[in-house]
């Protein structure tokens, strides 16, 4: 994602910042260093600013919806190349995603597989770690029992390899 924003700078087109789903940030006032001091002191800032306006975090994010129901889980990747592994994965489930009802892939998408999950009302990401031989999947429904029926599917896929395990 960082590496992304940082094309699109590039090419002439504006973008600030980047934030990952992991929650990696990087600023280009601050040349795209991924450095959690620098946001936090952002934050802090802004903290200041809107206390002294008499408003809190809350105001700032009044109009912002929650989903009824959100869900994360993790697997890990028992495989000495699980980035090799883990981009087959994603490469597969894309086609996993073309033969299921009512999903469509979200594009563009710089981090992982994002899906609308059209019955479930909501969406599922499934994303490679960087670092560690672990692939995420968060979900978000706004039905209930919307991101079981997501996880039910997800895991119907991931079970199909013998070199991942869910925790």
């Amino acid at each position: 994602v960082i590496n992304e924003s940082i094309r699109l700078n590039e090419e002439g087109r504006d973008s600030q910042m980047a934030i990952e789903t992991s929650g990696h940030c990087a600023f280009k006032e601050n040349y795209f260093l991924d450095d959690g001091a620098y946001l936090v002191t952002k934050i802090l800032i802004e903290f200041a600013k809107i206390a002294e306006e008499g408003k809190t975090v809350g105001d700032l994010i009044a109009g912002l919806k929650e989903p009824l129901e959100d869900d994360e889980f993790r697997v890990k990747i028992h495989q000495e190349d699980f980035k090799a592994y883990g981009n087959k994965v994603l490469e597969e489930f894309e086609e996993y995603v073309q033969r299921q009802p009512g999903w469509t892939k979200v594009t563009p998408n710089y981090e992982g597989v994002r899906v609308d999950c059209k019955e479930e009302e909501g969406w599922v990401l499934i994303r490679l770690s960087l670092h560690d031989p672990v692939m995420a999947i968060n979900s978000e429904s706004d039905r209930k029992g919307g991101c079981a029926a997501i996880k039910e599917k997800m895991t119907a896929f991931l079970n199909t390899y013998d070199q991942l395990s869910m925790s």
